[in-house]
């Protein structure tokens, strides 16, 4: 509609509202949908579950000498393609074995349970390795508190490098 034709529409509206001819709206039922008319939401797509911090051991919270307090060991690094070589202290009821595995970053986390003597008389091993430049940290914490932490960055060399955490609270 063109803005010269809006007045005279105007003054037409106004002329029949004044006669009182003014046309009365009509009144009609909203059609039904239909039950095929209806949309179904499609459900959103589901995630997987996010997956549980693989423990360091057998030990349970139930079965920690402190109370249920977790041992976490944590590293990073400053990719997720580079592979990183884990030693931990792993809790069992029998004794304290240390585990390696080959893990990737960006962060990497285990929690252990300390549960038998030998766990509490010697500091726990952990350390991170990787083969190639870059950077890696890692941060040993026991219940809520920092026992070690180290970081190493090797930019644009190749040479393999460790961050070492070993330690043990009190030490």
């Amino acid at each position: 509609m063109t803005t010269k034709r809006l007045p005279m529409l105007l003054l037409a509206a106004s002329a029949l509202v004044l006669a009182g001819c003014a046309p009365t709206p009509a009144t009609t039922a909203a059609p039904t949908p239909s039950e095929s008319s209806i949309a179904t939401p499609t459900p959103a797509p589901t995630e997987a579950p996010p997956t549980a911090t693989p423990t360091a051991g057998d030990c349970t919270a139930a079965d920690s000498d402190s109370g249920g307090t977790a041992a976490v060991y944590t590293v990073f690094s400053d990719d997720s393609t580079t592979p990183i070589t884990l030693s931990y202290t792993a809790f069992n009821r029998a004794d304290a074995p240390v585990i390696t595995e080959t893990v990737y970053g960006p962060m990497v986390t285990r929690v252990g349970y300390p549960c038998n003597d030998t766990s509490n008389q010697a500091p726990w091993t952990f350390t991170a390795t990787s083969s190639s430049g870059g950077a890696l940290a890692c941060v040993l914490a026991f219940g809520g508190k920092l026992v070690k932490t180290d970081s190493q960055y090797n930019e644009g060399a190749t040479t393999p490098m460790t961050a070492d955490c070993t330690g043990h609270p009190g030490m």
